[in-house]
């Protein structure tokens, strides 16, 4: 049985000014063979590869050095940054199937609407994959076999904010939109891609 990721805030207390340290606490099925990861200050651990490496997450608040995506090591011997420009913000970063790529909500803080966009773990090959306008990218999962994406987009229609759900492939070619049927209106907050052969909604659990 596979080990399992617990994220516990030590060292601080949420409703003060000072300074919370993260740890990522590994431990097996029943709560031993624990070992732990210090995350420095402001970084969220979002993922975990199937091989052990850590995405982390570090959103700076300011437009001009943005959010950035780093991945690590569990027994941080290796902690490198993967998306990290000026004026560029990346949400939520997630690994591929493989572990070799990662799938992350993106926007440019100087405009421009959110996209997905997926990057490769050394910082190169970036590609963005923009849904249709009024719509942009809030939401992502890869499909288990790393091949499709599904997008939960938000976006305007007749005076109110809705989602709606598009599926694409890695080069972002082929956007379509899933339709639900016999539902009009809806707001998704989570999107998982849970059967190999899910390219039917009936295989994409949205919360």
């Amino acid at each position: 049985m596979g080990t399992r990721l617990l994220l516990l805030p030590i060292n601080g207390n949420p409703t003060s000014r000072r300074v919370i340290t993260m740890h990522v606490i590994r431990a097996g099925p029943q709560g031993k063979k624990i070992s732990r990861l210090a995350v420095p200050p402001l970084f969220n651990v979002t993922d975990v590869s199937t091989d052990g490496i850590l995405a982390l997450n570090r959103d700076t608040h300011c437009h001009e050095t943005g959010a950035q995506v780093f991945v690590a090591s569990y027994d941080g011997t290796e902690f490198r940054a993967v998306a990290r420009k000026k004026f560029h913000y990346y949400w939520y970063p997630l690994f591929s199937p493989d572990g070799k790529m990662l799938l992350t909500k993106h926007l440019l803080a100087t405009g421009g609407h959110c996209t997905t966009n997926i990057v490769s773990l050394d910082g190169r090959n970036e590609r963005e994959i923009a849904v249709p306008l009024p719509f942009e990218s809030e939401y992502h999962c890869w499909s288990p076999e790393g091949e499709s994406i599904a997008i939960v987009a938000i976006g305007e229609s007749n005076g109110r904010l809705e989602s709606k759900i598009f599926v694409a492939d890695t080069q972002g070619s082929a956007i379509r939109e899933v339709s639900l049927d016999g539902v009009e209106f809806f707001r998704a907050e989570s999107i998982a891609w849970t059967a190999k052969e899910a390219s039917e909604f009936r295989n994409l659990n949205v919360r």
